[in-house]
């Protein structure tokens, strides 16, 4: 089995793992049952939510 292991997979897991989804899962349409950590997940947030003045 072929495992992908570029800059863009790192990021992915690691968005998996600190939101339970990732920005590829969401444009593709797979919704994997996400780990429940009694909420406590980060949110995904998008580069145009970033604020510098706050």
């Amino acid at each position: 089995m072929v495992s992908q292991t570029d800059e863009q997979a790192l990021e992915a897991a690691i968005e998996k793992a600190l939101t339970g989804t990732c920005i590829e899962d969401i444009k593709a349409g797979v919704q994997e049952a996400a780990p429940d950590f009694g909420n406590k997940f980060y949110k995904l947030g998008k580069p145009t939510d970033f604020d510098m003045h706050c």
